[in-house]
C-alpha cells in the first residue's frame, strides 16, 4: 500500500498512508522497538498499538516492532512515545520541591509559639 510521507523525531513518528481498495485487515509496521508506552491515533483517532515480529512474514506476537491496525483509506498515522509513570514521576517531583519550600520557610520563620518555648 502507498506511504507517502514520514517523519521521525526522537519521541514521535508521523507516517501518511492509505490502504489498498480491496476490503481486509491490514497493519502499519514501524520498525521502532515496541517498548511501553508507544502510542498511536489515525487523524486524531486513538489506535490500539501491537507487537509485530519478523520471522519469513510479519506477526503479530508478543515483542518486536509497533504494529497499528489500519482503518480503510487515506489516513495520517502519529506514533509518540510517553514513558509510563512520566505522569506520576511529575507529580510526585512537585510535591516534594512544595514539601521543601515549607519547610525551608518554617525554618527561617520561627512562630511565636517556637518564640514563648525559649
Amino acid at each position: 500500500f502507498p506511504v507517502y510521507g514520514v517523519t521521525h523525531k526522537q519521541d514521535s513518528i508521523v507516517i501518511r498512508a492509505e490502504t489498498p481498495p480491496v476490503p481486509g485487515d491490514y497493519y502499519l509496521i514501524v520498525e521502532e522497538n515496541n517498548f511501553p508506552g508507544w502510542k498511536a491515533n489515525a487523524d486524531g483517532i486513538p489506535l490500539q498499538t501491537q507487537a509485530a515480529q519478523y520471522y519469513r512474514d510479519f506477526l503479530i506476537g508478543d515483542r518486536g516492532f509497533i504494529a497499528v491496525k489500519m482503518p480503510a483509506g487515506a489516513r495520517t498515522y502519529t506514533f509518540w512515545f510517553e514513558p509510563p509513570g512520566f505522569l506520576l514521576g511529575i507529580i510526585v517531583t512537585l510535591a516534594t520541591v512544595v514539601l521543601i519550600g515549607a519547610y525551608l520557610f518554617s525554618a527561617k520563620f520561627p512562630t511565636a509559639s517556637d518564640d514563648a518555648q525559649t
